[in-house]
C-alpha cells in the first residue's frame, strides 16, 4: 500500500479530500464556502453556494497547457453543479467521447472541470485544485 508521502510525490494534483482540506472550501450546508476563480486571469467561475462537494466520485481530465503528466489526472477534489446556466463565465468544448471539457470563458487555457453527458442531472464537475477559492 502506499504511503501519502508516495501518493503525493506519484500525483502532481487532486485529491485534498484525502488529506481533509476540502472541508476548508465548504459551508455548513456543502456548498461551495467561496467565489471559485479562474487561476490563471481571476475570471470568476462560479459564485459562492451554487456547487455541492462531491466526495464519492472521481473524474480523470487530459492534461491541460500548463499541467503535468502528459497522460492527464484523476481527481476527486470535486465540485458537483447542477446546470450550465449556475456557472457565471465557462467555455465548454465540443463533445469529446460522452465527456465536454470547461474551461475560464475569458483566457481557455486550461481543463478545469468535465460534463458528463451520459450522466443524469447533475453531471458539472469542476476540480478544487484547478481553480482558486476567493
Amino acid at each position: 500500500q502506499m504511503c501519502i508521502r508516495d501518493r503525493v510525490s506519484t500525483q502532481s494534483t487532486g485529491n485534498l479530500r484525502e488529506f481533509g482540506l476540502m472541508d476548508a472550501f465548504v459551508n455548513e450546508v456543502g456548498k461551495n464556502k467561496f467565489t471559485l476563480r479562474c487561476p490563471l486571469c481571476n475570471l470568476i467561475i462560479l459564485k459562492p453556494n451554487v456547487a455541492t462537494a462531491k466526495t464519492d466520485f472521481e473524474c480523470h481530465l487530459p492534461p491541460t497547457k500548463t499541467s503535468e503528466p502528459a497522460e492527464g489526472s484523476v481527481y476527486t477534489d470535486l465540485w458537483e453543479i447542477r446546470d450550465a446556466y449556475d456557472f457565471e463565465n465557462i467555455s465548454v468544448c465540443k463533445t469529446v467521447q460522452d465527456k465536454k471539457y470547461i474551461s475560464c470563458a475569458d483566457c481557455e487555457v486550461n481543463i478545469m472541470g468535465v460534463q458528463i453527458i451520459s450522466r443524469p442531472a447533475p453531471n458539472y464537475y469542476l476540480s478544487n485544485s484547478l481553480v482558486k477559492n476567493q
